[in-house]
């Protein structure tokens, strides 16, 4: 954002591929792709309450609209969020590239 403040929007990811990039589903009019086009930087958070996993990561973000990707990425569940389907023109992917990771499994942590 422009004010220099973090913001955080809850989204799914795609299977990471094999070379790590995770991949996420938008609207090429979102505020998250406005965002990633003014700094790449991305920071992403998982949590597992049930199972007390929790991970974060730090990583760039790119825009990918090339069609074949996006076609290939594809599930029927992401209808929900785009019900035109996969040739949405208004469909843009998100690969992060992690640099950076943390990993908590606090069911085998003490807090002290």
């Amino acid at each position: 954002e422009t004010d220099g403040k973090l913001h955080t929007v809850p989204m799914a990811n795609q299977e990471a591929d094999t070379h790590g990039h995770l991949w996420f589903f938008s609207q090429r009019d979102s505020r998250v792709v406005g965002n990633i086009g003014r700094n790449a930087e991305i920071s992403l958070g998982y949590a597992n309450p049930e199972e007390q996993n929790y991970v974060a990561l730090r990583g760039k973000a790119h825009l990918v609209t090339e069609r074949q990707t996006i076609h290939d990425k594809w599930t029927e569940n992401l209808r929900a969020w785009f019900p035109e389907g996969k040739d949405d023109p208004n469909i843009v992917l998100i690969r992060v590239e992690p640099e950076e990771g943390e990993y908590w499994d606090s069911a085998n942590s003490v807090l002290l």
